[in-house]
């Protein structure tokens, strides 16, 4: 769930900004705007638009420093995003914030990281890349985004002192194992 409309980022509530961050939605450039780091949402505001898109910080899956295609935050959100008029998934022709076809030529392309570039809609979301334009701001935008999901711990995730999983078991032993066939290598291949 996204919320689209006027980013309301006040100056107390704002944990980071940054100008001249590129956005990508699933491998298809979303355009250039300035990122919010607020203390309840994640926010992007495009040049070219009034408008912008906050993602609460419990909808973001996942959040890290992905150096592929070049040195980015990446993001897996819990839903697929939609946004009429700049990005939707399932109209990739629908037109992109800076006035471009939303066609994507290397959306095939291999991003050089294991990923298929499908693992956010295979998850049921979308996967969101941010280039800022200034690569040292990656690391502050990384620090500033683990600070604000700390605020907002997920519910789900919560493990009480109770369960016995967490529990370690004083009693177990862990055991060698030795193997003494000396033709336990027959079936190897000589190089």
């Amino acid at each position: 769930m996204s919320i689209i409309g006027m980013i309301n980022a006040s100056a107390e509530d704002t944990v980071y900004s940054e100008d001249n961050v590129k956005m990508q939605v699933n491998k298809t450039e979303v355009g250039n705007g300035t990122l919010f780091l607020t203390k309840d949402y994640c926010a992007w505001k495009p040049e070219n638009r009034e408008e912008g898109i906050s993602i609460p910080w419990l909808k973001i899956t996942l959040h890290a420093i992905s150096s592929a295609p070049s040195r980015s935050i990446y993001m897996i959100l819990d839903f697929p995003l939609k946004w009429p008029g700049v990005f939707d998934d399932e109209n990739p022709q629908e037109p992109r914030a800076n006035g471009q076809a939303n066609g994507n030529a290397d959306a095939d392309e291999d991003e050089g990281n294991g990923s298929d570039g499908s693992l956010g809609s295979d998850l049921g979301g979308s996967e969101l890349h941010l280039f800022p334009q200034n690569p040292n701001a990656v690391d502050h935008i990384y620090e500033a985004m683990n600070h604000c999901q700390r605020l907002h711990p997920d519910p789900n995730d919560s493990v009480s002192d109770d369960d016995e999983f967490m529990e370690a078991e004083e009693d177990v032993a862990i055991q060698n194992l030795h193997i003494d066939d000396d033709d336990r290598f027959a079936d190897a291949e000589e190089n």
